[in-house]
């Protein structure tokens, strides 16, 4: 029997198909596709960074604000300050000396009258200080209640040392018709009068009372260089 050269190639080509269709039908076609791209992907080669041979390690100094930012600044609380304070005392003068005005052109036991006028002081004589007080100014409120206090101790004696009035002699009446003793008022008057706009003329007309921020607690960072040779400290910050 004589075999011819086609039927054994085609007996071989057979062969091969058969494995070949039977590996499709056992692989879904997405899955070779897949298989296909993988294999056909380069891997990324990546190159390592060049390193210095100095390296500097510093705390960041942007996580600590020194100072607020531009978008949360501080709301300024400027209140008026000279004027309040020429009003008050304003009221405490007239307060004090409209009833020693009235009661000038008294006699006898009508003078005491004139005390009303003091009597209502005592009271008045806290409304200036307690505007320096509202503005922080502690020191210029005290200042302000002994400046009041010593212009009625001076201001008194000084009109009466300075009294030229012959004294009264009422003679053998039971009530006194002597005239009132104006001289010590006016030396309180005039004291009381200088101690007010001195007070009044230096007071600014405005004044800042916003709170003062805290500092920060950490202005500067440490840090440090590391080299080859050698090893250097820092620190680095803002002064305020």
């Amino acid at each position: 029997m004589t075999v011819r050269p086609q039927f054994l190639a085609a007996r071989g080509s057979l062969a091969l198909a058969v494995p070949f269709a039977a590996a499709l039908l056992a692989f879904p076609p997405d899955a070779l596709a897949q298989a296909a791209l993988d294999s056909s992907a380069q891997p990324l080669s990546v190159a390592p960074q060049a390193q210095a041979r100095t390296q500097s390690v510093y705390a960041q100094p942007g996580t600590i604000l020194t100072r607020p930012p531009a978008a949360e600044a501080i709301e300024r609380d400027i209140r008026p300050y000279r004027a309040p304070l020429a009003l008050w005392y304003g009221v405490t003068l007239g307060v004090t000396w409209l009833p020693v005005l009235a009661a000038s052109g008294c006699r006898g036991i009508e003078c005491q009258w004139m005390l009303a006028g003091p009597t209502f002081r005592i009271g008045f004589a806290f409304a200036p200080p307690i505007v320096h007080w509202r503005r922080a100014r502690i020191g210029r409120g005290f200042l302000s209640l002994g400046g009041q206090m010593a212009a009625a101790a001076i201001g008194a004696s000084i009109g009466d040392a300075a009294s030229k009035a012959p004294p009264c002699d009422s003679g053998n009446s039971d009530v006194s018709d002597c005239p009132a003793d104006l001289a010590p008022f006016i030396g309180w008057f005039i004291a009381d009068a200088v101690w007010a706009a001195t007070d009044v003329l230096l007071t600014p007309d405005t004044i800042d009372v916003t709170p003062r921020r805290r500092a920060a607690s950490m202005p500067f960072v440490p840090g440090f260089t590391a080299s080859s040779n050698r090893w250097l400290l820092t620190l680095q910050g803002e002064l305020e």
